[in-house]
């Protein structure tokens, strides 16, 4: 899902504002999304963690801020293709999860980020 908002201008902006409006209509798109967000080449969270309404107390607390050191956000700076991380049981919800993440840059612009999104399947 994730991927078919990368040439979006609003979410390639860089600016949180208007990144966080585009992640509204994709969560709003999609009920099978629990949230997404963006993080910098630092892998430094540079929007909210944007949720579903009715996941929202269950990700009230969460507020890890720094992804740099994850495999799945390194990898997709690498090799600069969508990464899909392995499906996983999640330990907060008891429920199989899977995340995406996109670096791409659009016929050759240059990268200047990386949004993700965890589905609930």
């Amino acid at each position: 899902m994730i991927g078919r908002y990368r040439r979006n201008p609003e979410l390639r902006s860089m600016a949180s504002d208007r990144m966080e409006r585009v992640l509204e209509r994709l969560i709003a798109k999609a009920p099978y999304v629990q949230y997404c967000y963006v993080c910098n080449m630092h892998g430094r969270k540079v929007t909210r963690t944007i949720v579903q309404q009715h996941d929202a107390e269950k990700f009230a607390g969460w507020s890890e801020e720094d992804f740099s050191d994850r495999e799945w956000f390194q990898q997709p700076l690498k090799d600069g293709r969508s990464t899909s991380a392995p499906l996983h049981l999640s330990s907060d919800q008891a429920a199989v999860h899977n995340r995406v993440v996109d670096a791409r840059g659009p016929d050759g612009e240059e990268r200047r980020g990386c949004a993700g999104d965890r589905y609930q399947l």
